[in-house]
């Protein structure tokens, strides 16, 4: 079930239906797929740290259907543990003097050719491959004081660089804030001319979408505001415009998320407003949650749900109540696998895998300027529905179900998503009104009307 359109764009809000995006020709565009740490910036024990096969990483997500990956950016000279070694940076390394890990020390004020080479060679491949990218602009799980990181081996830390910038001296409510607010302007100058850097870098790209940051936490949300406006004064004196997105995580305001002017965001489940856990359970619709607002395309990303987690099953409800889906990856199947850390237990969950590409495809053969969540339709209250046209259902129980169906001749398929396998080829003839069916557990049937 590979991606089988080719990507024009760049992508926009699409004005019927805008739970999505919609590409340059005005089809809507549901995005799916996962991601990984390492899938830009070379992380593992080794010194140097081996590439990923980036190929390899490509071929795994075209090959199950995915149509969306999220690139990592890093700043830190190791990963979650010191015995980890990390490479490439955006910054070249001049000295004088050397890095917590041996190497030159950073000029902050001169960028390395070879990263942004590797990043927009990163990026058109995967646009090649029918792959739109989020492209993570900054990380900052790592300055949260919760997150066991090593900061001093932070790329901005005053051993690290010879520009006098030292973010260590900044902490305080539980982050180094110079990292993540608008406190230092010397550090928010830095920022701004290396995304800078990278949006001019890789404007001209379709499949594009960028994300200030990963998981900068409560006190984040002027500073991401800051460089959401920061990407569109750019771009306004470039030839495309592409969509920025706010991404919660580490205790952000879910309120001042939604609030943002962000094109899209990433809730987080552990917001320090509360009411996150509902979209990993599935129980949130999309314009219905707590603070959600309907301005806002959503995504949800396991990595800021469980950290590692999710299932096949969070993925179909999440499908049926109108969001975006990603599924943070440890790939622990895979030669690039190099993760290791005493609080999460690391198993790639197939299944997830395999749904998010069946879900692609299924978004594809409904219309989706049109289909909306329509839990009143369906006893399981999982049901995306173009009502009198078409209906997909998830029935995540081992018991029948109803549905309320316009009369009319349908053509019906089931898939079973943990055979999985599918059943195309029914037709149904309905007077209207709630007609029940008998299912398994993890069931999804799709009724299209016959002309």
């Amino acid at each position: 079930m590979p991606s089988t359109r080719a990507i024009t764009g760049p992508l926009t809000r699409c004005a019927e239906n805008p739970r999505y995006f919609a590409d340059a020709t005005g089809r809507p565009v549901m995005l799916a797929g996962l991601h990984t740490w390492n899938n830009l910036i070379d992380m593992a024990p080794s010194d140097p740290p081996e590439p990923m096969d980036f190929s390899r990483y490509l071929q795994l997500m075209s090959g199950l259907g995915h149509n969306f990956t999220r690139l990592w950016a890093w700043n830190m000279l190791c990963t979650w543990s010191e015995n980890d070694r990390a490479t490439p940076f955006p910054w070249r390394r001049t000295g004088p003097g050397n890095a917590g890990d041996g190497r030159s020390k950073f000029d902050l004020t001169q960028f390395d050719d070879a990263y942004f080479s590797r990043l927009k060679e990163r990026v058109t491949r995967a646009g090649q491959a029918g792959i739109y990218v989020c492209v993570m602009l900054l990380e900052s799980w790592c300055v949260q004081i919760h997150s066991r990181a090593r900061r001093d081996l932070h790329v901005f830390a005053g051993g690290n660089n010879i520009n006098g910038i030292d973010i260590l001296t900044s902490e305080a409510d539980g982050v180094l804030r110079a990292w993540c607010t608008m406190d230092n302007p010397d550090v928010v100058r830095i920022q701004e001319a290396y995304i800078r850097k990278v949006v001019e870098t890789l404007n001209a790209c379709d499949h594009v979408l960028y994300e200030v940051s990963n998981e900068a936490g409560k006190s984040s949300h002027e500073w991401q505001e800051h460089f959401i406006a920061f990407i569109r004064s750019v771009e306004a004196a470039l030839p495309k415009r592409h969509p920025v997105g706010h991404t919660g995580g580490c205790g952000t305001v879910q309120q001042k998320l939604f609030a943002s002017s962000a094109d899209f965001v990433a809730p987080d489940a552990n917001a320090a407003d509360g009411g996150g856990r509902g979209y990993s359970s599935g129980a949130y619709t999309w314009g219905s949650a707590p603070f959600d607002r309907s301005d806002k395309i959503v995504f949800l990303d396991t990595d800021h749900l469980w950290g590692i987690g999710g299932d096949d099953a969070w993925a179909w409800k999440s499908f049926c109540r109108g969001y975006q889906l990603l599924y943070m990856d440890p790939c622990t199947d895979q030669p690039w696998k190099f993760f290791s850390h005493p609080d999460w237990p690391l198993t790639s969950h197939k299944p997830l895998r395999y749904a998010l590409g069946k879900i692609r495809e299924y978004s594809e053969r409904l219309n989706l300027k049109t289909s909306v969540p329509s839990n009143h339709l369906s006893t399981t209250t999982y049901c995306l529905a173009t009502p009198g046209q078409e209906y997909l259902a998830y029935q995540p129980d081992n018991c029948p179900f109803s549905l309320d169906l316009s009369a009319g001749t349908y053509d019906a398929e089931w898939h079973w998503p943990s055979i999985p396998s599918s059943r195309p080829g029914i037709v149904i003839q309905h007077g209207g009104g709630w007609k029940t069916f008998p299912a398994q557990a993890n069931s999804v049937l799709l009724l299209k009307r016959q002309a």
